[in-house]
């Protein structure tokens, strides 16, 4: 009986050996995620009149979001260059495989404010990128800018 007791235990060892624990699902969403943040980042920092940005993930057992945080050169702030913001914000995430609400905040201060925020005056948008998966206008209209959005792996 003791020499089935070693094969068997021996056979389990060889078997969890070859076991490597890939990521969760939890991970790849955070990763997803995070991908996506850096990305909208990035590309709102690459336009000639922001002068940071920055985003945060947060995720808790009810919830998620990406909020975004974008300080405009005074002299470059503007309503167009909001709404460019806010529509690369959109096509990143139309891009993406990223299923997350975003929020943004973007300010004409040339720094990012500390928060809260006191100088009311300076917020130029304030307010959820609103992208909604269930109004076939939308959808027709990022499919035809952007093509169809990518599939969860």
């Amino acid at each position: 009986m003791t020499r089935l007791r070693a094969v068997v235990a021996l056979y389990a060892l060889v078997l969890l050996a070859g076991c490597q624990r890939g990521p969760t699902e939890t991970e790849k969403l955070d990763s997803t995620n995070n991908e996506l943040g850096k990305k909208i980042v990035a590309d709102w920092q690459a336009v000639s009149g922001v002068a940071a940005a920055k985003y945060d993930y947060h995720r808790t057992v009810s919830t998620m979001g990406l909020g975004f945080d974008a300080a405009l050169k005074p002299e470059s702030a503007s309503d167009t260059l909001v709404q460019e913001l806010v529509e690369i914000a959109k096509r990143d995430y139309w891009q993406s495989t990223a299923d997350i609400p975003l929020a943004a905040a973007i300010f004409r201060s040339g720094e990012l404010p500390e928060t809260p925020v006191k100088d009311k005056s300076i917020i130029m948008f304030d307010g959820p990128i609103k992208i909604d998966m269930y109004d076939k206008a939308q959808v027709a209209e990022m499919n035809a800018k952007y093509g169809p959005k990518p599939e969860k792996k």
